[in-house]
């Protein structure tokens, strides 16, 4: 073999290395980005609980209706450092080509699966806790209380309330809002806001 065709062969071999290895690199980085999207679509949301909200929003919704995923806000529920439940509040927007919005708040339980993590998160319930001219709910940031042995849960809310001085989407009034889960199902303590999202 001549000298120009053995250092046309090294070249060749090198460059087939190098190939190799940038698409061995290129099929482990699609890999990890695939892993990754797969454990959580959404930063703090795990990816079964974001399907679960998903599907919840879309049943209270019709085809005019929205709920933005990046204003979903969700937050775990223990007790003795176990969690029991998972909360997630989401606001819906453009019902029936309104441009009024309503929050909800949803509890789900969640299973666990083989490896001690939830696997799956059964909804429930939910129920209105804010919308246009009554109050918001700016940040989901829920303190608990056990009232009895039974499973019963109280949440506290921090929230904002209208006052006849604001503007329908700007309530000014800090208050809080009691929700009691009680047999599965979610009651406010003292409603103030009555039909305002009926």
């Amino acid at each position: 073999m001549s000298g120009g065709a053995g250092a046309f062969v090294v070249e060749y071999l090198k460059n087939g290395c190098i190939y190799m290895k940038l698409s061995g690199l290129i099929v482990l980085l699609v890999c990890f980005i695939s892993i990754a999207h797969a454990e959580t679509a959404k930063p703090g949301i795990p990816a079964a609980l974001e399907v679960q909200i998903k599907k919840l929003t879309e049943l209270l919704s019709d085809s005019h209706g929205s709920s933005p995923s990046e204003f979903w806000q969700v937050q775990a529920v223990s007790r003795n450092s176990v969690a029991v439940n998972f909360l997630a509040l989401f606001t819906l927007e453009g019902y029936m080509y309104g441009n009024g919005w309503t929050q909800y708040l949803a509890v789900f339980e969640f299973a666990e699966g083989e490896n001690g993590k939830p696997d799956s998160y059964p909804l429930v319930d939910f129920m209105p806790v804010g919308g246009k001219g009554c109050r918001t709910i700016p940040k989901l940031d829920v303190k608990t209380a056990y009232p009895n042995n039974y499973g019963d849960k109280i949440f506290t809310l921090d929230v904002l309330e209208s006052t006849e001085n604001d503007a329908p989407n700007f309530p000014t009034k800090k208050s809080t809002l009691d929700i009691t889960l009680k047999y599965g199902r979610l009651t406010e303590q003292n409603q103030k806001c009555h039909g305002a999202w009926d």
